[in-house]
């Protein structure tokens, strides 16, 4: 129905593509994934072709490629080009090509010393005067609250990790959109790696080496943190728009990983998750998430979270995940070694060192 695709993320006779936006096709057939500008856009009546029943109404749009070729689609089978929404998801790939991966100096945390926590403050210092939103507008962070976040910053010893668990507004909410949230802390770090754009990447950069560090090892000690394992889960109030559905299904169809730009924030009470899931109002999307014993690349937080009580497991970003199952309303996840497909493909890409190294822990 069409109250369906507005719900999972296409377009519709109500909310068609405006021109010059850029779509991808989702109609199986010749036109598939294809990608491209809308130039053109009439409402018709269908004669039976394109995937629309014979007499319905409907809107069809013309997309121009970016070689020049033109083809033409029902509204109801694009859906804009849009991947890097909140829960953003890439492939190693993509990883390896994104300005995470470019900014990101030649450090391996497990030979060098991990970024410390006055670096990590300067950054969050420039990341919160500096930031922009997804649009690449600028962002003005009230002073009160740039001052709380500091005297926080200040007051505990992993505070890095401990700011992102707290739900510290940073100003009003401008969008429904959580991929274009930027009025809470966490969402506002997240979106910064989901965006994946400067300046915030170059800005947040140390404060995320420090976060990372501190999910895989003990600063102290130096010695790896290591997951005991088992299930956990995280509720979206947002389904993944229809890119990242896509890439979802791709990957479990051909045995492929997954990876989150953002941090993950999940929990072991799956009630808790399904409250967060339906919180605004919408069916939401679920994920489960399986750790194996003894895991390396996730970190319990309960005892450094602002909410203790919600048994939370933080994976850093571009945690790597193999796809076990998926559906419109749930993904099932296994956690995976976050070297997994990466050294391979750094070779092929002649890339060493940035966050290969971090990454490849």
């Amino acid at each position: 129905s069409e109250q369906d695709a507005k719900r999972v993320g296409f377009f519709t006779p109500a909310e068609p593509p405006q021109e010059c936006d850029k779509v991808v096709c989702f109609r199986r057939g010749q036109d598939w994934s294809r990608r491209g500008s809308v130039s053109d856009i009439s409402e018709e009546v269908s004669d039976g072709t394109g995937g629309l029943r014979k007499g319905a109404e409907g809107v069809k749009v013309t997309v121009t490629t970016e070689t020049g070729e033109e083809f033409k689609s029902w509204s109801a089978f694009l859906a804009p080009i849009n991947d890097k929404e909140y829960s953003a998801i890439c492939t190693t790939h993509a990883l390896l090509s994104s300005t995470f991966c470019d900014r990101h100096p030649c450090t391996n945390p497990a030979v060098a010393k991990p970024v410390s926590k006055e670096e990590a403050r300067e950054a969050l210092v420039r990341w919160l005067q500096e930031m922009e939103d997804a649009d690449g507008e600028s962002l003005a962070i009230a002073g009160a609250s740039q001052a709380w976040i500091l005297a926080e910053f200040d007051s505990h010893d992993e505070s890095a990790l401990y700011l992102y668990t707290t739900h510290q507004k940073l100003g009003p909410r401008t969008s429904l959109n959580t991929g274009h949230d930027y009025s809470l802390y966490y969402r506002a770090l997240n979106n910064t790696l989901n965006v994946d754009a400067d300046p915030n990447i170059s800005n947040a950069m140390p404060l995320i080496r420090r976060m990372i560090y501190l999910l895989l090892y003990d600063e102290t000690t130096g010695e790896k943190r290591l997951h005991k394992g088992g299930r956990v889960w995280k509720g979206d109030t947002q389904r993944p728009v229809p890119l990242n559905m896509h890439k979802l299904r791709e990957a479990n169809r051909l045995n492929k990983i997954v990876r989150f730009r953002q941090f993950q924030s999940t929990t072991t009470d799956e009630k808790l998750a399904d409250k967060y899931r339906t919180r605004e109002d919408g069916r939401g999307y679920k994920w489960i998430i399986d750790i194996p014993p003894g895991f390396w690349g996730a970190r319990d937080i309960q005892n450094i979270s602002w909410a203790s009580g919600e048994s939370e497991t933080l994976f850093p970003c571009y945690a790597a995940f193999f796809v076990e199952n998926v559906d419109n309303d749930c993904c099932h996840l296994i956690a995976m070694d976050g070297s997994t497909e990466l050294v391979a493909r750094a070779e092929r890409h002649g890339l060493r060192g940035t966050a290969v190294e971090l990454l490849n822990y």
